[in-house]
């Protein structure tokens, strides 16, 4: 069976579909306020960060602690950073 194989896995459909997320994000750490932090994004979103980092003339990890800085307490730095890049594309 497919979970005798994965460790961690049952083979059901919500594990396949984990191990497919897990298989399209893109992990990078960076140093936000001095602390190490990973963020996972789909490699477009990626793409599209490093775009508008490069039209505003600023770094990447630069760019994102801008974004960081500017969410709201409640709201996951990945997710703002998907917001602002489809925000920047619109």
């Amino acid at each position: 069976m497919f979970g005798e194989q994965f460790h961690g896995f049952d083979g059901s459909l919500r594990d396949s579909i984990k191990c497919h997320i897990a298989l399209v994000l893109e992990k990078r750490s960076i140093s936000l306020s001095g602390h190490r932090t990973s963020i996972a994004l789909e490699p477009a979103f990626w793409a599209a960060l490093a775009a508008i980092a490069e039209r505003r003339d600023v770094t990447l990890p630069d760019l994102i602690a801008s974004i960081d800085a500017g969410r709201g307490a409640d709201q996951a730095l990945a997710s703002a950073l998907r917001v602002f890049a489809l925000i920047q594309a619109g």
